[in-house]
């Protein structure tokens, strides 16, 4: 019986193979079982096969533990038939254990409008039996920009969340972050690009502005030009009890109807969201009603009533696609939605009572429900009609002009103002009536 290898060195935690051979004399035919001992504390070792008949060879396997010691270790190889017994010794040497850790980022850039929000992952991974505890850190961000780590740190391997949220005020260009993991006296890092983008939201009519919610994958956008608006967003969804998405809106105060037809819509998914909203906040757990339309779920109404409470489907018309007209109407406390091939012929969608403070945001809401690429949507016959009217009671004489003259209500269309003049026949009332403007 003779070995290949007389000695083959491995790091603990690793293995090593010898190849054994047995050769028959004087004719031998029996079948010879292998065994090995002198193994370190830690290893294991098995052959294949387990035994030989007559002549062949068999491969030992030795696997060492994190914990095998290092050192030089004589291994005895014996081969038993009957009562013949024959054995070989080989050398295994044990050198210390790897203990270390590699640390790497993705995406490996990424971009933001100012006042956006993004996130990379930071993936650890052990090397060896590294067990240790890996503090991370983030530096190169610009002015105006936080990056925040979650968790902090990482036992042996796993990963963390790094997210980006930037202020209005942020520096723009592009830049390089440095991602640091430390354990001991071991440090290693990667580097991830992040451009920062000025806003687009110059290019809206006056009063709106536009920025992304949540955390999204990629930086979104609006503008105006012509009567049409170009909403640009990514992120996961608008749904459960956060949401990402990019939303060009106004603040108004009161009861609101706000009107748009969604002209186009990108197919990022079946879901791709592209609607009005009004919405309590920017905070991505916001209350919030929304009618929407998808490229392949037809028109929803969804809303969340109250602040990280899971949101609701509340009602669908299946087939619709864009273009397609969709209305919301807020009367106090009550959410009406409507949908419209024509924009003349309105259909409900749904009615529900959500709490919401009476100042709120109105406006474009896209998501792509894809957190890798942006929805690109337009809006035209987008409007906004705020309740400003007059809410005493006038007294009009059967026949007559009112005794106190008041005003319509205020029309507002995307990027101008108007107004529209109420006529109220009453040559047919004959007794006194009260009449709700």
């Amino acid at each position: 019986m003779t070995t290949s290898q007389s000695s083959q060195t491995v790091t603990a935690g690793g293995g090593a193979s010898y190849t054994v051979n047995v050769s028959p004399l004087n004719g031998f035919t029996s079948t010879v079982s292998l065994g090995v001992s002198g193994l370190p504390s830690g290893a294991t070792a098995s052959f294949s096969p387990s035994s030989i008949s007559g002549s062949g060879s068999s491969t030992l396997s030795v696997s060492t533990g994190c914990s095998t010691p290092a050192g030089a270790y004589t291994l005895a190889i014996t081969g038993t038939s009957g009562s013949l017994s024959h054995s070989t010794s080989v050398t295994l040497i044990v050198n210390p254990a790897a203990s270390d850790f590699t640390i790497s980022a993705s995406p490996s850039s990424s971009t933001v409008t100012v006042g956006g929000w993004t996130s990379y992952t930071v993936n650890v991974g052990a090397v060896g039996c590294f067990l240790g505890t890996v503090n991370l850190s983030v530096s190169g961000l610009p002015s105006g920009a936080t990056g925040t780590l979650n968790p902090t740190s990482v036992n042996g391997s796993g990963s963390s969340t790094l997210n980006i949220s930037t202020s209005s005020a942020a520096s723009t260009g592009a830049f390089t972050l440095t991602i640091t993991g430390t354990s001991g006296s071991a440090t290693h890092s990667s580097t991830v690009n992040l451009t920062i983008n000025p806003s687009t939201s110059g290019s809206l009519p006056a009063g709106w502005s536009d920025t992304d919610i949540g955390f999204v994958g990629v930086a979104g956008g609006a503008s105006f030009s012509n009567g049409v608006f170009t909403v640009s967003g990514s992120g996961s969804d608008i749904w459960s009890s956060s949401d990402s998405f990019n939303y060009a809106s106004e603040s108004l105060s009161g009861s609101v109807t706000i009107t748009a037809r969604v002209a186009s819509q990108q197919n990022t998914s079946s879901w791709a969201k592209s609607g009005v909203m009004i919405r309590e906040t920017t905070a991505a757990n916001a209350s919030y009603v929304f009618v929407f339309v998808t490229p392949s779920n037809g028109v929803n109404m969804q809303y969340r009533n109250g602040t990280g409470t899971s949101a609701v489907q509340l009602a669908r018309q299946t087939g619709h696609v864009a273009p397609y007209w969709v209305r919301l109407v807020r009367s106090g406390s009550t959410f009406t939605g409507y949908s419209s091939a024509d924009g003349v012929t309105w259909m409900q969608v749904g009615t529900i009572s959500v709490s919401m403070a009476t100042n709120a945001l109105e406006g474009l809401a896209v998501t792509a429900h894809n957190d890798t690429m942006l929805n690109t949507s337009t809006f035209d016959n987008v409007s906004v009609t705020a309740l400003t009217g007059p809410t005493t009671v006038y007294q009009i004489n059967s026949g007559g002009p009112a005794v106190t003259s008041f005003a319509a209500d205020s029309f507002f269309s995307a990027g101008q103002t108007a107004s529209t003049t109420a006529t109220i026949d009453t040559s047919a009332i004959l007794s006194p009536k009260l009449i709700r403007l």
